[in-house]
């Protein structure tokens, strides 16, 4: 049995429960190794969610709707036709049919812990009566380290991302779009990926809406002197990356220098200071302090931990009490910003080890680039 899916075993015991109906993507993910879909959302020929039963005894299986190519790690696979070429049978029916027929197989019975905020209630009916435990919680403490085996998922993640920035500094020029400039950065991050991929994060340029943190690429054309963030979060199979960079397109100005440096220092002070026992309340509390005594702040969090979620346990900001520890995969994103300037905002993707901090495929933090010609 793979690592990962002890670990649902375990929390599934922990909460008290004998079978587990898994119902988000990135549950679904780190169980199975199977990943759902998600930038088009749910297949319009699927008549529900993607779906995972787990048993305390190590059973699993997963439904799915017919023309999926892709395995599990984990589990027996159990298909239904939703649209179907010829028949009219309600899709909704052969869902439940399905499930029910999994279920049977598996022998589910007992109590039935969920994952309530993505559970559906269509399948309410087809499962044991009786009380209901919340997954979540245990889930969630058993995903904060990672396995010898998630490392290297996150570092390719890591290096995709890492590709993303490294073409935005070279295809960064005056009158590019942040959209023509964001599609130029995916194209070379699902080469790099070798697949079509999901990507989330912020693409935006100028005084006014670095200063506003973030956004999605819009026509804006960029100029010299504007800076750009570029946060970038690919999701290749199954497993998320991160990572951000600010750079000026031309010379900085030095108001700009100094937002980029305040976010710049914090994000080294957390590779020197960062260490297994450090609470995360007092880890977000010591880089922030980095930005606050260079005369900025940041209103939003200094980080949080990353897998099969972009953003998983533990966050790391002023009311999180958890302690940090070995084996945990951080996101560390000090950012600076005033509004007479702009913004600036640095992220690296970080291996919390018994020691210290290492840095997982780490790109060039420069304050400015010339601009491609």
């Amino acid at each position: 049995m793979d690592e990962r899916l002890a670990r649902v075993v375990a929390a599934l015991a922990e909460s008290g429960a004998d079978w587990a109906v898994l119902s988000s993507a990135d549950s679904i993910a780190y169980a199975l190794g199977y990943a759902p879909p998600i930038e088009a959302g749910a297949s319009p020929f699927a008549a529900g969610p993607v779906l995972a039963l787990v048993g305390r005894n190590g059973a699993v299986g997963l439904l799915l709707s017919e023309g999926g190519q892709d395995i599990p790690r984990e589990g027996e696979v159990f298909r239904y036709n939703g649209y179907g070429r010829t028949h009219g049978t309600p899709a909704e029916a052969a869902f439940r049919e399905a499930f029910t027929s999994m279920s049977r197989k598996l022998g589910v019975g007992g109590r039935i812990a969920t994952e309530p905020v993505t559970h559906p209630a269509a399948i309410e009916p087809l499962l044991p009566p009786g009380e209901r435990s919340d997954l979540a919680p245990a889930l969630r403490r058993q995903r904060m380290t990672k396995t010898p085996d998630e490392i290297p998922a996150l570092r390719r993640c890591a290096e995709v991302a890492a590709v993303g920035q490294r073409r935005m500094m070279e295809s960064l020029r005056q009158g590019i779009t942040e959209l023509r400039l964001f599609a130029e950065i995916r194209t070379a991050m699902e080469a790099a990926a070798g697949a079509r991929i999901a990507v989330a994060g912020d693409l935006v340029s100028g005084r006014e809406r670095t200063a506003a943190i973030g956004g999605w690429p819009d026509n804006r054309r960029i100029g010299r002197g504007d800076a750009v963030i570029s946060d970038l979060a690919p999701r290749v199979d199954g497993y998320w990356g991160d990572s951000c960079a600010t750079v000026v397109l031309g010379a900085p100005t030095e108001p700009q220098t100094r937002l980029f440096d305040a976010a710049h220092t914090a994000l080294q002070c957390a590779i020197a200071e960062l260490r297994p026992g450090l609470s995360a309340q007092a880890a977000h509390q010591m880089i922030r302090a980095v930005v606050r005594g260079a005369g900025f702040d940041y209103p939003h969090h200094t980080g949080h931990s990353i897998g099969t979620a972009p953003h998983e346990h533990p966050r790391i900001c002023e009311d999180e009490t958890a302690v940090l520890r070995a084996g945990m995969v951080l996101m560390i994103e000090p950012g600076a910003y005033d509004p007479a300037i702009g913004g600036a905002r640095t992220e690296w993707m970080l291996h919390l080890t018994e020691t210290g901090c290492v840095p997982l495929a780490p790109f060039p933090l420069v304050v400015s680039v010339p601009g491609a010609s």
